[in-house]
């Protein structure tokens, strides 16, 4: 049994730590602030009521020797805490900050180093879970130095430990969450911040809640802090002895917070400093001051006008310097015109959902919509239009009283009655001090909310309805932790083989039980990462179906386990959630994969059903002609003028749905490919386009799954110039459904052709056609997942490569791929960084003087430009000002390069148009892009 029960608020800007000791001596354990002793400065400790939760990684002459150092690691290479915040304000592009907010970001991978984002190569990067695991680790360490001290027993490790996370976390944040704490060497259970906070009132009221809440209050939790905004419904219910607390309802994730409004405020301070646009170093060291004027300003005895200044750098510190003025009343006015404006009740609000696009100042998907009251009336609205009798307020964010009466009184404006607001004595440390009560809580020494799991979840199952989507309730809301629930059906999986599960939950179906199957519009349920495993079955490791039920387990610690049971042997596998399968920066819309790896010949069928009737009557006679080629009865080379013929349409009008239905086809019959050379080129070819651009419908990733032992069985007919040229054509098609490594591994093929190495010695002798070089290029541009180090070389020989026989429009829309702002479906932490695309706009705007009128080549080359340059809000990944004036004047000098020349000046999203171009042909109609 532990001897402290302690509570962390791990939050987005500062964290804080709460305990409880059980052998304090009185009647009953009081709720205590750790406070941190963390470094202010150079050499100086110093105990904090909270940690900034910021992490320094200095270079080699940022600091003296010794500066990082603490008493219980002299030789520390990094700083967290006060100290860290105040080193980055000077040297911003070496502070991490907001890794709370990364560890939910899926369009990136959150495992690798990333963070800083935006830094350079200098910088020894660390990933969002390591920037955590190390403000938990300072927090162990600086316990065990104080608390522990001279008692091994009160070592942190030793104790019960609580850290909370937002209400909006999602599973795989969650276990993100954990896989920090473990890294740091603790072992924890998680709690939601909003539940957390109302624990800390109950605590401060526990002898008399009962007078200020009564049986059928409603209470909202308005929990606004650094980086999310959480909303939290709980209700005082009848029970036995009087009123009983349950949480009815969460919120949505929402990426929206006190960050928001420091971007904001330095948008505004941006233009008053000199109209143009900060690059991305002096834009982070503006927006670090602007947090800590807006703090000041809005504090309750702050000052009523601020100077802002911003330091030039090298020698122009001083020369440079710019200066700006912030005023109270200007700082409230933009927070509530842009985060806290009036919002109307109306029926429109009910599909309103949070969604990524808006600001992305720091790489990160913040919610598009910025109005804070609306996301509020949306969730109120979508949870039973009740009126909340009481509010307790939480987060930083929430500080000015201004924006508190706003919320107020939108309520009241809303439901004809203002509700009464629950006090909360301390908005910075309440999240600490409710996780520490709610370790009294389980130890049944606290007044508990009930209320179990806040969403129900749901796995994907095969639906005929493309525009549907079918799932099977895995786990009700309102489960309780603890308890273990298996799906009352039966699914059919293969052994010894990846087996892929898809995953979604809702925070607003609690109408659904355990089994129920249900059929939905496309987004009305949000998507997590897949669950993969391999079923390992048998001592032969044979390929086999059997019969499972699947099920999951809500651990104590707050996660969920989702397993998969044999029903044929004592067989039981966990599910893991797949991060490098997750959703992709522009992929189609979620559609219900299925629980099945490969498809059934009643997924097949339903393939083939979900087609219109008279286009299914034509796929049947398609597949016919496709089969008698592939046997041997008929040519090849007519193959294509006779599917256009049976199918009454150009081959770039064939929808997704008919793509894919014949892709099956081919894909049975890949081993008639070796009949001729003839007939593996045209399957090849084939193949690829029906499968292009490698995603987009449920079932692909099995497709490709059956596709890629091509790669290692190779041509049947390698001496054939059209098979040579076919293979790699088939290749980039199938890039965006192919895994990093996979993509790797193609790239290990064609790199000795693109880039030779540079000692003759060293040489391979590579045998190539010449017409395969040129698809080799088109291929590697193509491979979005490949390592950013790789798409600079890469680039860097294409540059070089450029007029020596490469056709000028491919090398150019190649270029244009391998240094895009903006991926089609790859990763956004593997984008080339700014300065390298910069020198290759440079290099490209001296080669090739603009044209009196656009031609084939020209066109491409301005095209090319607009991608390189595209701007996409991130500073991290935009270009240079100057490098975007230069190229925006030399585009001007191209005829009818306007639509270029503005996604120059301003983000916008990726249109079907200029993504079919940029893969080098058209997609398929029905493939939905996200933007």
């Amino acid at each position: 049994m532990s001897r402290y029960l302690i509570g962390i608020d791990l939050g987005t800007t500062n964290s804080a730590v709460a305990y409880v000791d059980l052998q304090e001596p009185g009647p009953r354990p009081r709720l205590q602030i750790f406070e941190v002793p963390q470094l202010i400065d150079r050499g100086r400790l110093s105990p904090q009521a909270m940690l900034p939760s910021f992490l320094y990684l200095p270079g080699e002459f940022d600091l003296e020797p010794g500066s990082c150092a603490l008493p219980w690691d002299k030789d520390r290479n990094y700083i967290v805490g006060v100290f860290a915040r105040q080193q980055g304000l000077k040297v911003p592009n070496r502070l991490v900050s907001s890794a709370k907010s990364w560890l939910c970001h899926g369009g990136v991978d959150r495992r690798s180093p990333i963070l800083p984002w935006g830094a350079g190569q200098e910088v020894q990067k660390v990933s969002p879970v390591e920037a955590s695991a190390r403000y938990l680790r300072h927090i162990k360490e600086a316990w065990d130095w104080t608390i522990a001290k001279d008692d091994p027993e009160a070592r942190f490790e030793n104790q019960e430990v609580i850290v909370t996370v937002p209400a909006s976390f999602d599973e795989v944040a969650r276990e993100l969450t954990l896989e920090a704490a473990k890294a740091a060497g603790l072992s924890v259970t998680l709690i939601e911040e909003p539940t957390a906070a109302f624990y800390a009132w109950l605590s401060a009221n526990e002898e008399g809640w009962t007078e200020f809440i009564r049986q059928g209050d409603l209470i909202l939790v308005c929990d606004i802090g650094g980086g999310t905004t959480d909303f939290t419904l709980i209700e005082a219910q009848p029970g036995p002895e009087g009123p009983e607390l349950k949480r009815v309802a969460v919120g949505d994730h929402i990426l929206l917070g006190g960050d928001n409004m420091d971007l904001a405020l330095a948008r505004l301070v941006e233009k008053k400093l000199s109209g143009a646009r900060l690059d991305l170093v002096r834009f982070q060291m503006l927006t670090h001051q602007c947090r800590q004027v807006k703090e000041r300003l809005l504090a309750e005895d702050g000052p009523g006008e601020e100077a802002v200044r911003l330091t030039g750098r090298g020698t122009a510190l001083i020369a440079e310097t710019l200066v700006a003025r912030l005023r109270k009343e200007e700082v409230l006015s933009l927070i509530l015109e842009e985060f806290f404006p009036p919002q109307p009740w109306h029926d429109g609000l009910k599909g309103f959902k949070s969604v990524p696009g808006g600001l992305k100042e720091w790489g990160l998907p913040y919610a598009r919509e910025t109005a804070i009251t609306k996301h509020l009336a949306a969730f109120l609205y979508r949870h039973g239009e009740r009126a909340p009798n009481l509010v307790l307020f939480n987060g930083g964010a929430m500080k000015p009283t201004l924006l508190r009466r706003r919320i107020l009184e939108s309520l009241a404006g809303w439901f004809g009655q203002e509700p009464r607001e629950l006090t909360n004595p301390s908005l910075d440390l309440a999240i600490s001090l409710g996780a520490a009560y709610y370790g009294l809580v389980r130890r049944g020494l606290g007044i508990r909310v009930g209320g179990g799991v806040p969403r129900s979840y749901y796995l994907g199952v095969a639906s005929p309805e493309k525009d549907k989507l079918t799932a099977v309730c895995l786990i009700p809301q309102g489960t309780e932790e603890g308890s273990e629930l298996e799906v009352p059906r039966d699914f059919d999986v293969i052994t010894n083989r990846p087996v892929r599960f898809s995953l979604y939950h809702a925070t607003d179906r609690q109408e659904d039980g355990l089994g129920d199957v249900v059929n939905l519009s496309k987004g009305e349920l949000a998507e997590l990462p897949p669950l993969v495993t391999v079923l390992k079955y048998g001592k032969k490791g044979e390929r086999r179906h059997i019969a499972v039920r699947v099920g999951a387990r809500l651990t104590e610690v707050g996660t969920l386990e989702v397993f998969c049971r044999s029903l044929e042997s004592p067989h039981r596998w966990r599910l893991q959630f797949d991060l490098r399968r997750e959703k992709p920066s522009r992929e189609t819309a979620p559609l219900a994969t299925g629980v099945v790896v490969e498809p059934t010949e009643e997924d097949r069928r339903a393939l083939v059903d979900r087609l219109e009737e008279d286009l299914r009557l034509r796929f049947e006679a398609a597949a016919e002609a496709l089969r008698a080629v592939f046997s041997g009865q008929a040519s090849p080379e007519a193959l294509p003028r006779r599917l256009r013929e049976i199918l009454e349409m150009e081959r770039d009008q064939w929808p997704l749905s008919l793509l894919r239905a014949l892709a099956e086809v081919v894909i049975e019959l890949k081993k008639e490919r070796r009949r001729s050379p003839a007939h593996e080129a045209r399957w090849l070819n084939l193949a690829g386009f029906f499968m292009r651009p490698g995603y987009g419908d449920p079932l692909d990733p099995w497709r490709v799954k059956q596709l890629w032992p091509l790669h290692l069985e190779g041509l049947a007919y390698p001496r054939d110039v059209s098979c040579a040229r076919e293979w790699w054509i088939f290749w980039r098609r199938l890039a965006g459904g192919l895994t990093a490594g996979q993509q790797n591994q193609i790239l290990a093929r064609i790199k000795p052709v693109l880039i030779p190495p540079r000692r003759k010695k060293s040489r391979q002798k590579v045998r190539f056609f010449r017409e395969e070089k040129i698809e080799m290029w088109l291929l590697a541009g193509n491979l979005e997942r490949l390592p950013w180090q790789t798409k600079v070389d890469l680039g860097r020989a294409l540059l070089a490569e450029i007029g020596r026989g490469l056709p000028l429009n491919l090398a150019f829309l190649t270029i244009s791929r391998l240094g895009a702002r903006e991926p089609l479906y790859g990763p956004a932490n593997e984008v080339v960084p700014a300065p390298e695309v910069c020198r290759w706009i440079q290099d490209l705007i001296e080669r090739f003087t603009p044209p009196a009128k656009a031609g084939k080549a020209a066109w491409a080359l301005a095209q090319a430009l607009g991608h390189l340059g595209r701007m996409t809000g991130d500073r991290a990944r935009d270009i240079d000002e100057d490098t975007r004036h230069r190229l925006i004047a030399y585009l001007e000098l191209f005829p009818q390069a306007k639509g270029i020349i503005r996604q120059l000046k301003e983000p916008l999203p990726l249109e079907k148009a200029e993504a079919a171009r940029l893969y080098g042909e058209s997609l398929p109609e029905g493939l939905i892009l996200k933007g």
